[in-house]
C-alpha cells in the first residue's frame, strides 16, 4: 500500500501496538492492522481474541470506525523466509541478543513496502531490536516518523529491518500513559494483551512482557494473583538465582495449564 494516508502496522494487541494504531487514528490516518499467527505461541488465540475484541471497541467508542481496514491475518506456518534475512540475522544475533520473530516480520513487511512496529523507548531494560540499530547502523526522520537510514546501516540491518517504521521508539511505555489518559482511552487499554504464558486466562506475572509491566509501573495491568506471583518469582531469582527462578515459573505454568 502506496498510500500515505494508510499505515500497515503490525499488531498484537498489546500495550505498545494499540497505542501506535490509537495515535495513528489521532492524527488522521487510516490503519491497516497485520497480525501473525504463530500456533506455537501459547497465546496466539488469547492475543487474536483481544485484537478483535480492541479493534471493535475502537470503532464503537471513537470517531475512527471508517478508519480502521479489516485485519491482515497471516499464518506464519506458510511465510518462507529468504536467504539474506536469514543470514542478516544471524550475523546481528552473532553480537546481539535479538528476538527470532524479527526474521519473519522482515519477510512479512516486503508484502507492504512497508510496516510500522511498535518498539519503543527502553525504561531501563535491555531491547534487542535498539541495540541491534545502535550496532549496526543508525535511524533517520522520514515525515517525523524514524526509519533505518540506508547511508549509514550495514547491508545486514537494512535487510533484517528496512521495510520497518518506528512511530514510538523515541517513547517510553510510562510516557504514553499521559497520552491515553489525556484522550480518555483507559478504558480501551484495558481491554490489552501481552502475556506469553496465562495462568487461568489471566497474565501469569512471570513472563518477559509480564515482568516489563510491573518494572515500567504498569502494574494496574495485572490482577493481584499475577502481581504476587511476578514478587514471588523475582525473591526466587535473588536467592537462588536465575536458573532455578526459570525453572520454577515453568513449573507453575504447566501446573496450571
Amino acid at each position: 500500500m502506496k498510500n500515505s494516508k494508510i499505515k500497515n502496522c503490525f499488531y498484537t494487541g498489546g500495550w505498545d501496538s494499540t497505542y501506535m494504531i490509537l495515535k495513528y487514528l489521532k492524527n488522521g490516518y487510516t490503519v491497516k492492522p497485520i497480525y501473525v499467527l504463530d500456533h506455537n505461541r501459547k497465546s496466539y488465540i488469547k492475543e487474536k481474541q483481544t485484537i478483535i475484541e480492541i479493534l471493535d471497541l475502537v470503532k464503537n467508542t471513537t470517531p475512527y470506525k471508517n478508519n480502521i481496514m479489516d485485519v491482515d491475518f497471516i499464518d506464519l506456518s506458510n511465510v518462507i523466509v529468504d536467504d539474506n534475512i536469514k543470514n542478516s540475522y544471524e550475523t546481528i544475533k552473532s553480537k546481539v541478543f535479538i528476538g527470532s520473530q524479527y526474521k519473519w516480520l522482515s519477510e512479512i513487511s516486503k508484502k507492504y513496502s512497508s510496516v510500522s512496529i511498535g518498539i519503543e523507548k527502553p525504561s531501563g531494560e535491555y531491547s534487542g531490536c535498539v541495540e541491534a540499530i545502535n550496532s549496526f547502523g543508525a535511524l533517520k526522520k522520514d515525515n517525523e516518523e524514524l526509519i533505518i537510514d540506508r547511508e549509514k546501516s550495514s547491508f545486514e540491518l537494512i535487510s533484517l529491518m528496512g521495510n520497518f517504521v518506528f512511530p514510538i521508539i523515541e517513547m517510553t511505555e510510562v510516557e504514553m500513559i499521559d497520552d491515553i489518559r489525556k484522550w480518555k482511552y483507559e478504558c480501551i487499554m484495558e481491554h490489552i494483551w501481552f502475556c506469553h504464558s496465562p495462568i487461568h486466562n489471566t497474565p501469569c506475572g512471570m513472563c518477559r512482557p509480564c515482568e516489563q509491566k510491573m518494572q515500567c509501573q504498569m502494574d494496574f495491568l495485572l490482577p493481584k494473583k499475577s502481581q504476587k506471583r511476578y514478587y514471588r518469582l523475582r525473591r526466587i531469582k535473588k536467592i537462588f538465582g536465575k536458573k532455578i527462578g526459570n525453572f520454577y515459573s515453568k513449573m507453575i505454568i504447566k501446573m496450571n495449564k
